[in-house]
């Protein structure tokens, strides 16, 4: 059973009493969770008035369920087949070039973003984009994603003719502990993507920037 992931535990404890016992044990679901789930359980509880015993199993699925923090503006959750941390970071949640002039942005609401809200470009010819974030990550290898949607709201695939690059583009660690990081490269829908490799459950602040974005046309297209 220790060798299964945990939504084959799942279906093996329908079997049988004595399988469902077996399933449910705090010995199991241990080996499931992640070095550091008490500090991602604190995390998924705060504001919760009573909080009650939970076990290993009830534990794990807690945590599969995103949980928001800093105001609402980042959650994380665990993949449940594996039990790798994952996170996802609002746009407001970044600084941006600009943000707060409505002549190059607007922040618009859409069912796509999980936040319910997307920053758009209205026009501009160049923009930096910087975010922090202070967790405690477990040792693993990270894959980050900088998402873009390229094309009007209107759009839902759309895409215009666009060029864009990453000039510039920096991880900084404060305590300096990843393996390794490979540079970032895009892919064909706009997702600027890299890999950091984290050695130790240390708490980590990550300064993430994108330098030089341009517009192969007029302004807006």
């Amino acid at each position: 059973m220790l060798h299964l992931d945990p939504p084959g535990i799942c279906k093996l404890a329908k079997l049988s009493r004595t399988f469902r016992a077996a399933a449910t044990g705090n010995f199991v679901w241990e080996t499931k969770l992640p070095m550091n789930y008490p500090y991602l359980l604190e995390k998924a509880s705060v504001g919760e008035e009573n909080k009650v015993q939970l076990t290993k199993m009830e534990i794990y699925a807690k945590l599969c369920r995103r949980s928001p923090f800093d105001g609402g503006t980042k959650e994380f959750w665990l993949e449940k087949h594996k039990g790798r941390l994952c996170m996802s970071i609002s746009s407001k949640a970044l600084l941006i070039t600009g943000i707060d002039d409505r002549r190059y942005w607007n922040y618009i609401p859409t069912e796509e973003s999980r936040f319910r809200s997307v920053a758009y470009l209205q026009q501009i010819w160049w923009f930096e984009v910087g975010g922090e974030i202070e967790f405690c990550f477990p040792p693993g290898t990270y894959t980050l994603y900088f998402r873009l949607h390229l094309g009007r709201p209107s759009r839902r695939l759309g895409r215009p003719d666009m060029q864009y690059r990453a000039r510039d583009t920096g991880i900084i660690s404060q305590r300096r502990n990843q393996d390794s990081a490979q540079l970032p490269t895009f892919n064909r829908f706009g997702g600027l993507r890299w890999v950091v490799k984290l050695s130790s459950a240390s708490r980590l602040a990550l300064t993430l920037y994108i330098f030089a974005f341009t517009w192969a046309g007029h302004p807006g297209d």
